[in-house]
Formats: C-alpha cells, sequence, structure tokens
C-alpha cells in the first residue's frame, strides 16, 4: 500500500507540474513575441535616429525563474516518469533537454543584453555631453565673432562674419534644431565648407573654429558609429528570440499535443510561406493570430 500511495502521490505531483509548465509555456511564449517585436523596433530606432532622448521597451521573463525553480531533474521526472509517459518517452526526453538549453540561452542573452545597454547608455551620454560641449563652444565663438563685427576692417572678414552668422540663422530656425543630426547637417558641415572657402582668412578669426567643428565631427561620428553597432545587437536579439518562440511553440505541441492548435499553426505557416514579412535587413515583425 506504500509503494500504491507513493506512485499516487508522484502521479499528482507530475500532473500538478505539467499544469504548471503548460501555463508558463503559454505565457513565455507571449513574452518572446514581445520581444521579438520589441528587438525589431529598437533595432529600427537605432538606424533612424542620433538624437539624444529614446526609449527601448524590454519584455520582462518572470517564468524563467519558475522553470529555474522546478529543476531540470524535475522536468525530466514530470515527462519520462509514469505509465503515460512510457510512450514517446524518447522524443519528450529530448524535447525538455531542448526546453532547458532554451530556458538558460534566455537567461543568458537577458543578463547580455541588460549589460549591453547599461554601456550604452554609458557611452552615449558620454559623447552627447562631449558633442554638447563642443556645440557651446562654438556657438560663443560665433558670438564672440557678431559682437565685434564692427572691428573687422577686411572685406573677407566681413563677408566670413556675416555668412557665419547666416548659417546660424539658418541652423536655429530650423525646426529641432538642438538635435545632434539638424547640429551637423545645418552648423557644422555648413560651417565648415565657409572654413575652407576663406582659406586665406588670418588664424586667430578661423582657427578656433576648425578645432571645434573638429571636435564635434568626430564626436558625431562616434556616437553614429555606437548606434550601428547596438542597432546590429538588437538585429541578432530580434532572430534570437523569433527562433526560440518558435522552437517554444514546437515544443509547447509535443508536449501537449492539441490538434486545434496543430490545424492553427499549419494554416498560419501555409500563409506565412506564401506571403513572407520581411524586412531589408532581415529583421522580422510578428503579427500572428491569438
Amino acid at each position: 500500500m506504500t509503494g500504491l500511495s507513493n506512485a499516487f502521490k508522484a502521479s499528482r505531483k507530475r500532473k500538478t507540474i505539467k499544469r504548471i509548465i503548460k501555463k508558463n509555456l503559454g505565457e513565455i511564449s507571449i513574452s518572446l513575441k514581445k520581444e521579438t517585436n520589441n528587438s525589431y523596433l529598437a533595432s529600427e530606432l537605432f538606424k533612424s535616429r542620433a538624437n539624444s532622448n529614446f526609449t527601448i521597451i524590454k519584455s520582462e521573463f518572470p517564468q524563467l525563474s519558475v522553470f529555474k525553480e522546478i529543476g531540470y531533474q524535475e522536468l525530466f521526472n514530470t515527462f519520462y516518469k509514469g505509465f503515460y509517459n512510457r510512450f514517446n518517452s524518447f522524443l519528450r526526453v529530448r524535447v525538455v533537454s531542448k526546453l532547458w538549453g532554451i530556458i538558460n540561452g534566455v537567461t543568458e542573452w537577458e543578463e547580455y543584453t541588460k549589460a549591453q545597454l547599461e554601456i550604452f547608455n554609458e557611452l552615449n551620454n558620454k559623447q552627447i555631453g562631449l558633442f554638447n560641449k563642443s556645440h557651446k563652444a562654438y556657438m560663443d565663438y560665433i558670438f564672440q565673432l557678431l559682437l565685434h563685427r564692427n572691428s573687422f576692417k577686411t572685406e573677407n572678414e566681413r563677408n566670413y562674419v556675416m555668412e557665419l552668422e547666416q548659417i546660424r540663422a539658418n541652423w536655429h530656425n530650423t525646426d529641432n534644431h538642438i538635435e545632434s543630426d539638424i547640429v551637423y547637417d545645418k552648423l557644422v558641415k555648413p560651417s565648415d565648407e565657409l572654413n575652407k572657402k576663406y582659406t586665406n582668412l588670418t588664424d586667430h578669426l578661423t582657427l578656433p573654429s576648425l578645432s571645434l567643428l573638429q571636435e564635434m565631427d568626430l564626436n558625431y561620428r562616434n556616437r553614429k558609429h555606437l548606434l550601428y553597432s547596438y542597432s546590429r545587437i538588437y538585429i541578432i536579439s530580434n532572430n534570437f528570440y523569433l527562433m526560440s518562440l518558435r522552437r517554444v511553440e514546437t515544443i509547447n505541441s509535443i508536449l501537449y499535443p492539441s490538434l486545434k492548435l496543430s490545424i492553427k499553426r499549419i494554416f498560419y505557416y501555409w500563409k506565412k510561406a506564401k506571403n513572407p514579412r520581411k524586412s531589408k535587413s532581415g529583421l522580422q515583425f510578428i503579427q500572428e493570430p491569438d
């Protein structure tokens, strides 16, 4: 009787764990789907904007702690031991191993992207600070030239200051003129071209502007490279979460087979094969039936 009682308790425990796993597999699929889309949006955001203020949306994965608490051995026992598990036990054991690998992979990738985002924020703020510092110094330089414009004796010097004031006015009248893209395109580049035009001016007039423009150009390019590098990280992230999502869905269909789910998935992938939605960068934005 003791052996029968223990077997009954073990069977009830396996059923309870199966219900917990089924619930969390569904929830982790939703989280993976959201994070696939979040990674897509983050990559596009990094590629399209060089401005200081933007937000990266992240989804949480509370299901990972549930699987970790259950543990691999308990997962293995749940889908291997018992009378019902004797059927297709080899396939189920392989699937459980794959599931545990996905759980570890998502956990490690979440830690990696979190650390990378902290590094990005630090580097990004540093580059923004250097760019803004040079920009402020350059505006002070222009202000000083305008303040002493009547002291310039040669026509070239007066024309240089007049054209520089026009560049400053055009930049200032542009919408969102404080954003780094606008500053670079409307102020830095035209000012650099103006300096090349007036190469015969005395050093005391153009030398300060040359060094400041070079600093702004370098800081701007460094930040653009930083944004591009992190857009590549989120492209990889998009592919990783999409691959993990597909595997979790497959695992779910094997561990908890459903005729309705199978027909629905077959129809979806048939439709997707006929009309794939894929961006030029290889990123994918998921729009699936609930």
